[in-house]
C-alpha cells in the first residue's frame, strides 16, 4: 500500500507542476528518519510493518546496551584517540548512544501575530516520546506547569513555543560541548521556523544569527539535490549552494540576561518531568 501511495502522490505532483513524466530526469525519495523495514530479497515481500523511532519495545535492551562494557570502551577509546590525534572525527564515537527513537520537534504552530508578551508563568515540557539529548530519558512525560485561573489559551501556546526554543538551546549547547566546533550562524527551515517570534527567541537564547531558508521543506529539496547530483543534473555541491535563498535573517538582541531565569525555570520543569513512566511502560 505504501508503494502505491508513493506512486499516486508522484503522479499528482507531476500533474500539479504541469509536467510530463518524460521531462523528469530523476527522482529522490525522502522518508521518516529512523524508520526501517526488512524484506525477502527474492520476493520483495516485507517481513513486518515499518518500525519507527516511536517504537519502545526494545527500550529495556537499549538500556542494557548503553551500560555495556563494550560501548563504554568504545566511548573511552574515542576520547583517547582524539586526545592524542586531535582529529574531530574521533569525537563521534565518544558521544555514541543507542536510542530506540530520535526526537524531532514537529509541533507546527504558525502564528503570524502573538498577543501575549509572556507565558503568564506557564511552562511546557515537550516529551511526547520521552526526552532525548541531552536529557536522554525515555520515561519522561509531557507536562504543563504553573497554570492558574488567570491564564488563557494564548499563554499556553506561548509556553509551547518557548519550550521549542529552549529545546533548541539545550541541543545547541550540547553540540558545542561535544564537538568543540563554533558556529558563525545557524540555518533554520521547516514548519515551525515560519514563526518569527520563535526563531527570534532561538537567536536570542543562543546569542547567534539564524538564517531562515525560503524553502520550508529542506528534506524534500535535499532528496532532489542528491538525486540530481547522482544523475549529473548538477556537477558538484558548489552549484547547489548557489541555489539556496534566504527568507529572513534573525540577529540576536543580546538579551540573554532577561531570558536566563525563564530557561532555568524550564530546566527545573524538565527535571520534574523525568523518570515518570515505569520501565515496563
Amino acid at each position: 500500500k505504501l508503494v502505491d501511495d508513493v506512486i499516486s502522490e508522484a503522479k499528482e505532483s507531476i500533474l500539479d507542476a504541469g509536467l510530463q513524466a518524460e521531462q523528469i530526469t530523476c527522482m529522490g525519495i525522502t522518508t521518516m528518519r529512523a524508520t526501517f523495514v526488512t524484506w525477502d530479497s527474492e520476493t520483495g515481500i516485507p517481513f513486518h510493518n515499518f518500525i519507527s523511532w516511536q517504537d519502545l519495545r526494545a527500550a529495556d535492551y537499549v538500556a542494557i546496551w548503553n551500560k555495556s562494557y563494550t560501548l563504554r570502551t568504545l566511548n573511552a577509546g574515542a576520547k583517547f584517540l582524539h586526545f592524542f590525534l586531535r582529529r574531530k572525527r574521533h569525537l563521534a564515537a565518544s558521544v555514541l548512544k543507542f536510542m530506540s527513537k530520535q526526537v524531532t520537534m514537529r509541533l507546527l504552530w504558525a502564528l503570524d501575530k502573538f498577543p501575549q508578551s509572556d507565558s503568564g508563568g506557564v511552562v511546557f515540557v515537550p516529551a511526547f516520546s520521552g526526552l532525548q539529548t541531552p536529557f536522554n530519558d525515555d520515561k519522561a512525560v509531557t507536562s504543563i506547569f504553573g497554570l492558574n485561573p488567570n491564564n488563557t489559551k494564548a499563554h499556553i501556546v506561548r509556553a509551547v513555543l518557548e519550550s521549542l526554543a529552549f529545546r533548541f538551546k539545550a541541543l545547541y549547547e550540547t553540540v558545542l560541548t561535544e564537538t568543540k566546533i563554533p558556529f558563525s550562524h545557524v540555518r533554520a527551515d521547516g514548519g515551525v521556523a515560519n514563526n518569527d517570534f520563535l526563531v527570534q527567541l532561538m537567536a536570542d537564547l543562543v546569542d547567534q544569527t539564524i538564517d531562515r531558508s525560503c524553502n520550508g521543506d529542506m528534506s524534500c529539496l535535499g532528496a532532489a539535490f542528491l538525486a540530481g547530483l547522482a544523475k549529473g543534473v548538477w556537477k558538484d555541491k558548489d552549484e547547489l549552494l548557489a541555489l539556496r535563498q534566504s527568507d529572513k535573517v534573525f540577529e540576536s538582541q543580546h538579551n540573554w540576561s532577561s531570558l536566563k531565569p525563564l530557561y532555568h525555570q524550564w530546566e527545573n520543569a524538565i527535571h520534574r518531568s523525568q523518570n515518570w513512566f515505569p520501565s515496563n511502560y
